[in-house]
């Protein structure tokens, strides 16, 4: 299975995702095939499973565990299980079609349901949890907060701004995910949110054009963004997540599509702000 991923990443199939979607489908292959499953009385890891070795019932057994291994914690995990379930089952159709006496062991999973993440973080949640991250976090993170919220957009695309984004009139947001590309006008609070990520690039010495760098001055890594995001959760009760600033950038926006949405169903999805109307008269 190891080889069989190598030979996937290598794949121009592979090749034609974004970086970061091939980032983010080589961590969830890399934690899948850790995964282990008993043959012959021994736990073994995926990665060494030969072709033919692993099963749909197999595969049912190892997701089942992973499910009730995330409740057991209190937590869903459903639909990062399933990610990686589907990365896994992805590679192992290329494989099917590519390397001879090998198939899908996947087809015909069902995966479990996914439940759509309707919280809105309040005023009052998103300032605490702000100031808890200047006071705990790197500088950057507050930085990121603002623009995640007030662009109303992914830590991917805030992670992605330039200073070749910064226009006249507003910030160009380079949307991900089939989304369409915007631009987003100034305001006093998103001006400032801008001053402050230039005043962060100086004092690092970013010679490069992100505009939010890390603490050494380069393009900020997803995997140190969780990290950081993890380690302030230790410092607030109830916190939100990143992905919860997109929710209320259009939530609390007077035209819902600046989120970039190509559907409207999509676009509902992310609008979870109560509605409140008047009674008749």
């Amino acid at each position: 299975r190891k080889a069989i991923s190598r030979k996937y990443q290598q794949s121009s199939k592979f090749q034609e995702l974004s970086i970061n979607t091939q980032k983010d489908y080589a961590n969830k292959l890399d934690v899948f095939l850790r995964y282990t499953l008993e043959i012959d009385g021994l736990q073994e890891p995926l990665s060494k499973l030969l072709p033919g070795e692993l099963s749909l019932p197999g595969i049912n057994q190892i997701k089942e565990e992973l499910y009730q291994r995330a409740r057991d914690k209190g937590e869903s995990g459903t639909s990062y299980i399933n990610g990686q379930i589907r990365v896994a089952s992805a590679m192992m159709s290329w494989a099917e079609n590519n390397i001879e006496g090998v198939t899908n062991p996947f087809r015909g999973i069902q995966l479990g349901k996914e439940k759509a993440r309707e919280r809105y973080v309040t005023d009052l949640e998103y300032l605490s949890q702000y100031l808890a991250a200047v006071e705990h976090s790197p500088p950057y993170l507050p930085l990121v907060f603002e623009h995640a919220y007030l662009l109303a957009c992914r830590s991917v695309e805030v992670c992605n701004l330039t200073i070749e984004d910064i226009t006249e009139k507003g910030y160009i947001v380079r949307r991900t995910k089939g989304s369409k590309t915007n631009l987003v006008a100034w305001s006093e609070r998103l001006e400032a949110a801008r001053d402050a990520a230039l005043m962060w690039r100086e004092k690092v010495g970013c010679v490069n054009n992100v505009l939010i760098p890390s603490m050494r001055g380069n393009k900020l890594p997803k995997d140190t963004l969780q990290s950081a995001m993890q380690e302030l959760k230790k410092h607030v009760q109830n916190a939100w997540n990143l992905h919860d600033l997109k929710r209320k950038g259009i939530s609390d926006s007077e035209n819902p599509d600046i989120g970039g949405h190509r559907s409207f169903a999509i676009m509902e999805r992310y609008r979870v702000k109560l509605n409140s109307y008047n009674p008749p008269r």
